[in-house]
């Protein structure tokens, strides 16, 4: 079947279509979302818009989308092109009336569409809500052609300052960002800052890719220079292993649930999130290629993933074997029936939330209890440390990607011939030095 070819000026990507024209003098590339899916309405606008442009009534990117926004955003009669023509006066002003869309139904519309293409996982979605509706608090239900760099500036600024836990604290509830500014309170850290500029500037990004906007006023807008990852986060040292693994816990058996045992064991020799951790079932644990592995995915409706190059096998490593890892699973099974390795642990927030809330609640006390709860440790120490030894290993930089979840270029199978990625793997694992446990 033939493909459809469609008229100059026009194209589609994904439900909408898009216009694409060069100016007649300078060869300026303007383009735009049409912001419609239909063929005969989106046609009929190209044509307009390139006469338009041919004419010299449209000169840059945002006289397109004012007439892209008066056209599609007008009450009920759309202007014709004999409008359009009549309207315009001279290339450089248009009399036409814009109607002023603002941010808030755009919000709802964003949302909307992320939503119905399943754009995003059920705990991204809901950060992401929260990051707008802040936004939207701070800088107010402008109309979007007011969003400009001042404007985006103000929001950066304000946003440093928000108060920490805003919608759970009680003496907040009720009173205005400005009334709050007048009384002492903990703002939400660099990072939570970072987080949310973030978020709204994959909003603003959508503005300009749908013809709201001629440019993202958030995209140079930068937050105070944070630490990076690695000196916010440190791994433990290994006096602090001595501490963590030299406990009660691991003298004389001495915890009340399973994970309290399980948990720190399988981050040192994983290097997987706490949660990966938590949600796994029994059936993550099998036999792959000779190799005992813990499969980190999805495939359970309680599951979720960081993101799509997170779904991992990881080996077992043979001290984890030696310690029971693989009878104490069995056992969970037969003896207890249970479908999860770790049933004690609830999932706290509802169909987005997580398993892993007591598990880090109690990894912090545990911590502070020993004596190793310095203010850069925290149960993702360990995945630091994993990554850290791996590399003192010389280990691949692409075989370190494929335990870790992170995504990667350039190293493909001909590089490795036909050994079996597992295998990689599983080398790679046993070069992670066994803890000393003492018993």
């Amino acid at each position: 079947m033939a493909r459809s070819k469609h008229p100059t000026h026009l194209y589609r990507r994904g439900d909408n279509y898009y216009f694409c024209c060069r100016t007649p003098d300078s060869q300026k590339l303007l383009r735009a979302s049409l912001r419609t899916g239909d063929k005969v309405v989106a046609t009929n606008l190209a044509a307009q818009l390139a006469a338009l442009t041919k004419q010299r009534f449209i000169t840059c990117s945002a006289q397109l989308i004012l007439h892209i926004n008066s056209h599609i955003m007008g009450a009920t009669n759309r202007p014709s092109r004999e409008t359009y023509q009549i309207e315009v006066s001279t290339p450089h002003q248009s009399s036409v009336a814009i109607p002023k869309v603002k941010l808030e139904p755009l919000i709802a519309k964003f949302v909307e569409e992320a939503a119905r293409l399943e754009s995003w996982q059920s705990k991204h979605q809901k950060d992401m809500g929260n990051a707008l509706n802040v936004f939207l608090e701070i800088i107010g239900n402008l109309p979007v052609d007011e969003f400009d760099l001042d404007k985006a500036l103000n929001y950066r600024d304000r946003l440093t300052r928000y108060p920490y836990k805003r919608s759970d604290t009680k003496r907040f509830q009720g009173k205005s960002l400005q009334q709050i500014s007048r009384m002492q309170h903990k703002t939400i850290s660099l990072t939570t800052v970072s987080n949310h500029i973030r978020k709204v500037n994959t909003f603003c990004n959508w503005l300009v890719e749908n013809g709201y906007l001629p440019k993202n006023p958030l995209l140079k807008v930068k937050v105070k220079k944070l630490q990076s990852a690695k000196e916010a986060v440190r791994p433990f040292t290994e006096a602090e292993l001595d501490k963590l693994f030299q406990s009660d816990i691991y003298t004389q058996g001495r915890y009340s649930l399973s994970y309290h045992y399980w948990l720190p064991l399988l981050g040192y020799y994983t290097g997987a999130r706490i949660e990966e951790l938590c949600q796994l079932h029994i059936d993550d644990l099998l036999k792959i290629d000779g190799h005992h592995c813990i499969r980190i995915d999805d495939i359970h409706d309680d599951q979720r993933l960081k993101t799509p190059s997170s779904r991992r096998l990881i080996p077992i490593h043979p001290h984890l074997i030696d310690l029971g890892l693989l009878q104490f699973a069995q056992e969970r099974r037969l003896v207890y029936g249970e479908v999860r390795l770790f049933q004690d642990l609830n999932k706290i927030g509802g169909i987005g939330g997580q398993y892993s809330h007591a598990a880090s609640k109690w990894f912090g006390r545990y911590r502070r209890r020993i004596g190793a709860d310095d203010d850069k440790t925290v149960f993702h120490s360990f995945r630091h440390g994993f990554i850290d030894h791996l590399r003192e290993q010389n280990v691949d930089s692409y075989v370190i990607k494929m335990l870790a979840g992170h995504a990667g270029k350039g190293t493909t199978e001909a590089v490795y011939g036909r050994q079996s990625p597992i295998t990689l793997t599983a080398r790679a694992i046993s070069q992670i030095p066994q803890l000393k446990l003492i018993r």
